[in-house]
Order: C-alpha cells, then structure tokens, then sequence
C-alpha cells in the first residue's frame, strides 16, 4: 500500500514537471517586433523564429498566429503544424506567413502553441513578445482637393462677410461685453468639463477616443459659426467678434485643461498645445475680414454686389462640405456606433 502511494506521488510529480517544460520551454522572436506604419490594403511578409527544449511523441502540435484585432491586420495563415516526433531537445523552426492590413487601427500580434486532441484545442505556451501593427490611410488626391476648395472657399466667404460688417456693432459688443463673457463661460469652462465626463462615461476603455472628445471640448469655435449666423439670421458681428476672442483665448485655456484635466486621462508623455494651428487660424480669419472691410470702404457697389450673393454662396458651401466630405471619408462608416456618431454630433456642435 505504502509502495503504491510513493508511485502516485511520483508520477503525479513527474507530470508536473513534464507540464511545466510544455509549457515554458519555449522561445517566440519575431523578425521586427515594430514594422512602423502599413497601409490599408497592403500586404507585408512577417517571418518569425520558435525555439523549444521540449520533446514529444505522437502529439499534434501547432504554432498559432494570432491578431488582437483581425479587423485592422489579418495574418494568412493562422496554424503552422510542427513534426508529430521531435526528439531534438534544441529545436528550431523559421516560419514566415503575409500580414494583410484592413483597416485604420491598432493591433498586436503573438503567437501561441497548441495541442489537438480528440477535436479540442489546449493552449500549452503563449508568447510573451508582441509584434506592434499601425495601419493608416495613405492621402489620397481626393483629399487635397476638398481641403483646397474648402480654404477658397471659405476664404471667399470670409471676405464677403467683411464687406458685411458692421464697425458700430462691433464696437458695441466691446463695450458692453455680456455676450463675450456669456460664451467664454460656455466654451472654455462648461464645455471643457462636459467633455471630460461624458469622455470617460462613453469610452471608458478608449485613451484614444477620451482625448479625441476632450480635446474636441477645449478647442474654440470654428469660424463655420460665422456661416451659420448669417444663414439662421443671426448676428454676423456678433460671432465674428466671439469667434476672434475665443480664439484668441485658447492660447491660455487650451494649456490650462490640458495641464488640469488631460494628465488624467493620458499621464505618460506630453501633450503639445497646437500654438502654430490656432495662430494661423486667427490669420485666416483675420486677414480676409480685413480685405473684405477694405473692399466696402473703397469699393461700396463691389462691396453691394458680394453682400448680395453671400447668403446662396454660404449655402452652396455647406452643400458641399457635407457631399464632399461624405464621399472623401467613406471608409469611416465602417466603424460607426453610437458612440462614435455621439462623438462626431459634438464636434460638429463645437464647430
């Protein structure tokens, strides 16, 4: 009796063992753990080493690559069978398969040994290196030419706004700044919060997508809000002037949130502030308006003329900034839900 229970314990010792050799015996190396960047639809080779000291007999083992997210990149060949006898305790193998990329994303590939018996799959070892998958989109024409026609634009449309303006208006709304405070309030405190929370209520799982929509929270109006005004009949001097100072704001609160609030969602590394963008905003805005304003000091019927067509033109602007863009960004609706959709509604609303 005693005989048979030193046996068992033996034997039970002895597939421990065995268990753990199967199951950290083994060494995974990819050829370059980062290839960089790939572009949608292409495709690239992946070669990569399995090393083992593990020994088996009449065993149905494979090597099994795997995609974190075969939405984004997808491997060719997924199981590479290895010899049923392997009675080489130092054995090495050079595999190789072709990486498709399909969409826009993020993705992780390792590899794992498994063992088929009896039609089930049993995971002995799973690789601790990764290899890092980026896919993006490559600029196509198409979108040169609607970031083109959209700058002529709104360039046109920002100087027949200045042949619009009202200088009296203006100084109006300095001198009695209600409506600048009001609005500064609204974007740059309210919004900023707003956007926090419902970023880590909507995508609590997301970095990526919670300072996308803080980030959208913080930044100023567009000067599409100056477009807006005049097809819905509201004050032109008015949101130019709101749109100038916010603006003009941003270069002090964007830092401020990003400081405050950004380091809680995204801690490691910096975040820079785009000074250069919101400068060469207030220029765009800026420098037209004044040629416009310039037109309708020197050139009053010029100026009559382009007040006249502003309001089909802006309209013909909106028109085509939703065809143009729709047709240009297609490939976005793949990954539309309604969270996304919730997070394009509000940055169209900041816009």
């Amino acid at each position: 009796m005693m005989l048979s229970i030193v046996f068992l314990l033996s034997l039970c010792v002895a597939t421990c063992f065995a268990t753990s050799i199967a199951n950290n015996d083994w060494t995974f190396t990819f050829n370059n753990t980062n290839i960089g960047e790939l572009e949608m639809g292409s495709s690239t080779k992946i070669v990569f080493y399995a090393q083992t000291n593990t020994t088996w007999e009449d065993e149905d083992l494979r090597l099994q690559v795997i995609s974190s997210d075969e939405d984004v990149a997808y491997p060719s060949r997924h199981f590479f069978k290895l010899p049923q006898n392997n009675s080489m305790p130092a054995s090495l193998w050079e595999l190789s398969f072709n990486l498709t990329s399909e969409f826009l994303g993020y993705t992780n590939l390792y590899l794992q040994v498994v063992k088929f018996e009896n039609n089930t799959i049993s995971v002995l070892n799973s690789s601790q290196v990764h290899m890092n998958i980026k896919v993006v989109r490559k600029p196509q024409l198409i979108d040169k030419i609607f970031v083109i026609c959209v700058a002529i634009l709104m360039t046109i449309i920002f100087i027949n706004l200045g042949c619009a303006l009202d200088i009296d208006q203006l100084k109006q709304c300095v001198r009695k700044p209600i409506a600048p405070a009001a609005s500064f309030f609204a974007q740059f405190l309210i919004l900023p919060i707003l956007s926090f929370i419902y970023a880590k209520l909507i995508f609590p799982n997301s970095v990526s997508m919670q300072l996308g929509l803080f980030f959208t929270g913080i930044s100023p109006g567009g000067g599409a809000s100056s477009v807006w005004s005049l097809l819905l009949g509201g004050n032109i001097n008015l949101s130019i002037v709101l749109t100038t100072l916010g603006t003009l704001e941003s270069f002090i609160m964007i830092p401020f949130w990003v400081i405050f609030l950004g380091k809680r969602i995204f801690s490691v590394g910096e975040m820079p502030v785009p000074y250069s963008r919101i400068g060469f905003s207030i220029v765009a805005l800026i420098i037209p308006l004044c040629i416009g304003y310039c037109i309708q000091r020197f050139m009053p019927r010029v100026s009559r003329v382009m007040i006249r067509i502003l309001r089909p033109m802006s309209s013909c602007l909106i028109i085509f900034i939703i065809i143009f863009a729709t047709v240009t960004n297609l490939y976005l609706f793949k990954i539309f839900s309604w969270k996304v959709s919730f997070f394009i509604l509000f940055a169209v609303l900041n816009y």
